[in-house]
């Protein structure tokens, strides 16, 4: 199971936040339900005293379960509708939660407008990783597997 009693991630909803409360551009990304930019809508100036959801997650667009790592704190877009999940998991880095990203994706993907992803429907649904002899996710081949691929693709790119 993705997320839920026994599951992998901790579920996080951010709090009700849309991208027309932040008028004023910063630094700080706005993540949102979007399939591009790792869901960053745009970067804002953050409110006076604001927390931003923490960094080293994973980010899923409640349409078309588009997922992304999350490296730094940024503000996400919460509330009703369209409203990003978090995943958090103290294994998680950039490189094995890249590997995950990309089985979320297609896991999710049947989530549209009509049907959007909710916080319920993500506890129900599964994902299978690969695990080592003791049956845990095996975080290191992911990682592996990750940069395995980074140096194929930089091969063919700086080649």
């Amino acid at each position: 199971m993705i997320c839920g009693k026994d599951g992998l991630f901790k579920l996080v909803q951010p709090k009700a936040r849309r991208l027309t409360d932040y008028l004023n551009e910063g630094k700080v990304p706005f993540v949102a339900s979007a399939a591009f930019n790792n869901g960053v809508e745009k970067y804002v100036e953050i409110k006076e005293d604001e927390l931003l959801d923490k960094g080293n997650c994973i980010s899923v667009s409640a349409i078309g379960g588009f997922s992304f790592y999350q490296e730094n704190g940024f503000i996400g877009r919460g509330g009703a509708g369209s409203a990003i999940k978090l995943l958090y998991n103290e294994y998680i880095n950039e490189k094995n939660a890249l590997f995950i990203c990309s089985i979320l994706q297609k896991t999710l993907s049947k989530y549209d407008y009509n049907t959007m992803l909710s916080g319920t429907k993500l506890k129900k649904e599964f994902i299978y990783l690969p695990v080592g002899n003791d049956k845990k996710p095996d975080w290191k081949f992911m990682e592996d597997y990750s940069k395995n691929i980074y140096k194929q693709v930089s091969k063919l790119v700086f080649a």
